[in-house]
């Protein structure tokens, strides 16, 4: 006579077996049900009869999965996602508008200082183009002044000679102020340059650390908005299995397990 496993094996429902296996206590008392019967219990055949425990043992799972899927029609899981990112950006928004505030002001302040020196540099240029034209000029003029002396008191006041050393001191005065000015206008060429590229560069600063505030922002607000997400989800996911309750109240993982034997 074949036992209660081969009743099984030479059927073709080895499948049947290893799930009366899988339940704690089914395999044991289908087989002790069968043996007690000879193999057959009140006119039923074995497969019958292991059928029959099998659904004793399953309808708590089929009345909670029925339950499972009434919760989920009656409550879909439904998450706002646009009421989730105004709820993160109430919270980090201050924090961003203070690090961009402190940032620009930042900006500012160098920009400020950028264009103060060169001003300063221009009006000190100007000081010393106005003492140089002042003390040039005095220079010649009392350089004249002894030239002529010198010339009258030797009688040629009215001469070519001196006129000629008056206009060559003119020429020589005027070829010094003209280097002079040049070196001058270099210098505050310069000094613009400068300042044009310090703005150019605070502009270009500025410009990438707003972007990356903003890249950094928007990562905190979307990493934020996901975790509310999987609260909401576990909130939701407590609810469902304390309205299933048992047997599949242990978690998604077993109501999934047993959903596959539905």
């Amino acid at each position: 006579m074949a036992t209660f496993d081969q009743s099984y094996a030479e059927t073709g429902r080895q499948s049947e077996l290893d799930a009366l296996r899988a339940q704690p206590g089914a395999y044991e008392q289908a087989k002790a049900a069968w043996e007690s019967g000879g193999g057959t219990s009140g006119g039923q055949s074995p497969e019958q009869m292991a059928q029959s425990i099998i659904d004793a043992m399953m309808a708590p799972y089929k009345a909670a999965f029925d339950r499972a899927k009434q919760f989920e029609k009656d409550n879909p899981f439904f998450f706002d996602e646009m009421l989730a990112r105004s709820s993160s950006e109430e919270r980090y928004d201050p924090y961003y508008e203070a690090e961009l505030k402190d940032f620009v002001s930042g900006i500012e302040r160098r920009r400020s200082a950028s264009v103060q020196d060169e001003r300063r540099v221009l009006q000190e240029l100007t000081s010393q183009t106005d003492d140089y034209l002042g003390r040039t000029k005095r220079q010649l003029d009392q350089a004249v002044k002894a030239s002529e002396e010198g010339f009258a008191g030797a009688g040629l006041f009215f001469s070519g000679d001196r006129l000629r050393k008056t206009g060559e001191m003119g020429v020589e005065a005027g070829a010094q102020q003209r280097t002079f000015l040049r070196g001058q206008q270099y210098s505050g060429d310069t000094a613009q340059i400068a300042k044009e590229r310090s703005l150019a560069d605070l502009m270009a600063t500025e410009a990438t650390g707003r972007r990356q505030q903003t890249a950094t922002r928007e990562t905190a607000l979307q990493t934020d908005v996901e975790q509310q997400k999987k609260e909401e989800k576990a909130r939701y996911e407590l609810e469902r299995q304390q309205f299933i309750g048992y047997p599949l109240s242990g978690g998604s993982q077993s109501f999934t397990d047993m959903a596959s034997f539905l």
